[in-house]
């Protein structure tokens, strides 16, 4: 993000230049970088340029006009070296650099003669070698040279870097619908990406099943040495820990995952259909399992002190705590203790499990007269099959929070335990990150559904299937996908909905409790679409953060907004337009590091190219709509080394208590979702 760069060519090499021609040498250097620096974004925030004895030079050409930078240019007079280290102590992602030999990048020998060089064989290029971690460069100590996976390659003279003058044609197969560069007003998509992107592919999921009887990931635990203890210490969520801790594994253990292995499985399903995985098979090694792992990063909102998320967590993944706080997911963190608000959520959960329980007698009977009429086998008709399903589940779901809030005395023991902390905190609130008290009071009035809407959790990952869309198991792509689990604000489920819509919207008068719950509300009350629209831009600059912090060049989204339940039309409209804006407005303002922002807005995709062309944005990368599967793009974009991410709309449950997937492994209809 900081190169500090110094005067390359310009040095001992510029002596053998006829002095009469120093000056247009000089020239054709300094005004080389510039161009480079006003026609592509390269990520960079400052270009920081010592020009040694040419300071004049440069200051000239900078100043002349001719140049639209796309970051900050600074021209001084310090050590470009020392520079560095001091902007990597304030962790300013510095760059220097190293002036080397022709022997150094064509035969790996990285500063040439820093061991034993003097004189005019020991210049800038040996001492930063002589004096950093940079040896490791070497031929003999890196296999860097020889590794294709490690080895990048520039677009051919015809296609220059995609900012620059790179040729475009215009979309076609119904991929794109609106691409936006900042170098452009067309719409038109780079060639090479259009290939990248039509190559990945447009899996749909089933929202009745799976599409696998076994989720690849339960084998992957497998492989690994998962522990015995499956135990669902919240319904629909199976325990998932290992025999071994992960810093334990072996580097050099590999784990294999193929069509066979998984048909070897048992205990997770009657039927197995290898057929569907393919013949490839993925493999990982420990140390590369090992630093995934320590790729994991949790970023948070401003409002959300770090030291008080850790302290919330060791409460919401404790074993003994974790149904609780899951439970009570929607209450404020200061009222968790309060026994009316248990006794009030049970007997909701009473209403909700009887109201599910007529709904799954009356669907069975349905059931039963469809197979009459069609004489099927014994299996629930598709139409009916999700929502008998979502019933059930709701059903067990319910019966789970009534014997929780049932059982006093654990409850008791679990907010005692929670009284403590706050108790803890509030003595010295400064401590945990806090600016006064009131701050803390704060924030403890909002719910961990509230909280997890300022919270982001990434991490380096590969994927088992191939992006092209055939759902089969594929090879472990060169680079890693960034995952990005992210909630968004949750106008669907009736306890969230309840604890949303108010906020924003207008109660219609004449409503009561037994009124549909969305039709008790009715367009933004006054203040209420600006204070929508503060917080989805807040989340989105969490997530944003997170890209940035872990190097996504090529975000793969999707929408976060899709919880709209049964909300009137024209709210949807409105809250649709919000979602979209504000990404647009977030990717104006300030430069994330991207090249491309890939959105694929579904059913909205007419409606984000209408808003995205009348904001008339200047985007700092090119934005494109798209209608190709997010997770596959960003797979086939891994297999082009183009430091992808994607976004992984999550629960709370996700980011607040650890369980990133939710229901990955047994979830079914609307329980397996994106």
């Amino acid at each position: 993000r900081n190169p500090s760069m110094l005067p390359m060519g310009l040095g001992v090499f510029l002596f053998n230049v006829n002095k009469a021609d120093h000056d247009g040498v000089k020239e054709a250097y300094f005004s080389a970088q510039f161009e480079l620096l006003s026609e592509e974004d390269w990520g960079f925030e400052t270009y920081w340029l010592n020009p040694a004895q040419h300071k004049a030079t440069a200051q000239r050409l900078m100043e002349s006009g001719n140049y639209n930078f796309r970051c900050n240019v600074a021209i001084h007079g310090k050590d470009a070296k020392f520079l560095a280290v001091e902007m990597a102590k304030q962790r300013m992602k510095p760059g220097v650099l190293n002036p080397s030999d022709c022997i150094a990048v064509m035969q790996g020998l990285i500063g040439y003669y820093w061991e034993i060089g003097r004189g005019d064989r020991y210049v800038g290029e040996e001492d930063l070698v002589a004096t950093s971690t940079g040896v490791l460069g070497r031929c003999g100590i890196t296999n860097a040279y020889t590794d294709p996976q490690r080895i990048s390659v520039l677009p051919s003279t015809e296609s220059e870097p995609l900012r620059g003058q790179k040729p475009f044609v215009e979309a076609r197969e119904g991929t794109f619908s609106y691409f936006l560069s900042p170098t452009t007003e067309r719409l038109i998509v780079d060639p090479e990406l259009h290939k990248v992107a039509t190559s990945s592919g447009m899996l749909a999921i089933d929202t009745v099943s799976k599409q696998y009887d076994i989720p690849i990931t339960t084998a992957f635990l497998n492989v690994l040495g998962r522990s015995s203890n499956h135990d669902q210490i919240i319904e629909g969520i199976p325990n998932v820990s290992l025999e071994t801790c992960i810093s334990d594994i072996p580097d050099s253990d590999v784990f294999r995952i193929s069509a066979s292995v998984i048909s070897n499985m048992s205990g997770f399903c009657e039927v197995v259909q290898p057929e569907h995985f393919g013949d490839s098979i993925w493999k990982i090694c420990g140390h590369t399992v090992k630093q995934i792992e320590k790729t994991t990063r949790v970023t948070l909102g401003i409002d959300v002190p770090s030291r008080f998320y850790t302290t919330l967590m060791t409460h919401t993944t404790d074993q003994f705590e974790k149904e609780f706080f899951f439970v009570l997911r929607t209450v404020p963190l200061s009222s968790l203790g309060d026994q009316a608000i248990w006794e009030s959520c049970k007997q909701r959960s009473e209403l909700s499990r009887k109201s599910a329980a007529a709904k799954v007698a009356d669907l069975k009977i349905l059931h039963k007269s469809q197979l009459d009429a069609t004489n099927e086998s014994n299996d629930c008709l598709p139409d009916t099959e999700s929502e008998l399903y979502a019933n059930e589940c709701l059903i067990r779901s319910e019966t789970r929070v009534i014997d929780l809030l049932s059982d006093s005395e654990k409850c008791s023991q679990i907010a005692n335990l929670w009284q403590a902390s706050i108790k803890l905190m509030s003595n010295d609130p400064l401590s945990y990150g806090f600016d006064s008290l009131s701050h803390f009071t704060q924030v403890l009035s909002l719910s961990l559904v509230e909280l997890s809407a300022s919270v982001c959790v990434s991490q380096h990952g590969y994927s088992f299937i191939s992006g092209s869309g055939s759902g089969k198991i594929a090879p472990l792509t060169p680079d890693t996908v960034v995952f990005l689990s992210a909630p968004g604000l949750d106008f669907c489920t009736d306890s969230t909905t309840r604890l949303e819509m108010p906020k924003y919207f207008e109660p219609v008068e004449g409503t009561t409790e037994q009124s549909e719950l969305h039709a008790r509300y009715k367009g933004f009350k006054e203040g209420g679409e600006e204070l929508l629209r503060k917080r989805v831009k807040n989340l989105y600059r969490v997530i944003f953060t997170s890209a940035k912090i872990q190097g996504v060049r090529n975000p793969s989204m999707l929408p976060i907004d899709a919880s709209f339940g049964n909300m009137r039309m024209e709210d949807q409209e409105a809250v649709t337009k919000i979602y979209f804006s504000t990404q647009f407005e977030l990717l104006s303002e300030e430069d994330w590091g991207f090249e491309t922002y890939w959105l694929n807005p579904f059913d909205d995709r007419s409606k984000a190219s209408r808003i995205l062309q009348e904001m008339r944005i200047s985007s700092k990368c090119n934005i494109v709509l798209h209608n190709r599967d997010p997770m596959l793009l960003a797979t086939e974009m891994a297999n082009h080394c183009m430091k992808s991410g994607v976004l992984i709309p999550s629960s709370c449950a996700s980011v607040m208590q650890g369980s990133i997937g939710t229901y990955w492994e047994i979830g079914c209809g609307h329980r397996y979702t994106r």
